[in-house]
């Protein structure tokens, strides 16, 4: 186990693949979201959307997912996420983050989280991760 982080730590950044249509759909049908805004390309083109966008529950999911991987994680205890922009089908992911600070009393970090598609952001948020123990 390496040594706990520290302020200005990076989260590595990751690439996930574009999330194609049918996992949209799949995830609308699985969450109860029958938005069809998420289904309907016709729809998402009349409302200026190049594609459609990705359920902002399953972005989330996805920023957890990779907090989870993080070395340091032990559990998520707090996510909140800003939309600024929708994320699309088919075009790849980025999600990464850094330290804004460590409990010297609490083992939790806090961590500034970044979203971007196509080299701009689509969403930002913050998470408290608890950390494992420093062996």
């Amino acid at each position: 186990m390496s040594t706990q982080p520290a302020p200005g730590d990076a989260l590595q950044e990751i690439a996930i693949t574009g999330l194609s249509r049918a996992q949209i759909a799949r995830y609308g049908d699985a969450s109860g979201d029958d938005n069809p805004i998420h289904t309907d390309e016709k729809l998402a083109a009349r409302l200026g959307l190049a594609d459609v966008p990705v359920q902002g529950m399953y972005v989330m999911a996805l920023v957890n997912e990779h907090l989870a991987r993080w070395e340091h994680h032990e559990v998520t205890l707090k996510l909140h996420v800003r939309f600024v922009a929708p994320t699309l089908a088919n075009r790849d992911i980025a999600i990464g983050g850094k330290v804004m600070a460590v409990g010297k009393t609490e083992n939790v970090a806090i961590l500034r989280l970044l979203v971007s598609q196509s080299g701009r952001m689509v969403a930002m948020g913050e998470a408290h991760v608890g950390l494992t123990e420093a062996r």
